[in-house]
């Protein structure tokens, strides 16, 4: 029986490992955010898609694949979720601009 090859981890630590890991992540969002005048965060929900997309798309190769596929689907939903109640407040927002300038407009 032929054993199917693993790829070597990129990453390999326990908990505090992965919580320092996570901290020089969020330590570079944070820069991000800060350099961009905090325009920077716009493109996190796409990029939660994007990444999401290419994580589930690899899901295969992964040394966990069921725990990509789900992490992969959260971000996916995540993002998805962020930019449709974006696109809402946005239109919610038109609407209201549009119902004063209708209200003016009568008077």
């Amino acid at each position: 029986m032929s054993e199917e090859r693993r790829p070597e981890p990129t990453f390999v630590g326990n908990t505090y490992d992965l919580l320092a890991l996570i901290a020089a992540v969020v330590s570079g969002m944070f820069l991000f955010s800060c350099m961009t005048g905090n325009y920077g965060y716009c493109c996190l929900p796409p990029l939660a898609l994007i990444l999401g997309a290419v994580g589930l798309i690899s899901a295969r190769s992964s040394r966990d694949p069921g725990r990509t596929r789900v992490l992969s689907l959260i971000g996916i939903g995540g993002g998805g979720l962020i930019i449709v109640l974006i696109a809402a407040a946005i239109s919610l927002y038109i609407c209201a601009i549009g119902f004063v300038i209708a209200m003016n407009s009568i008077n």
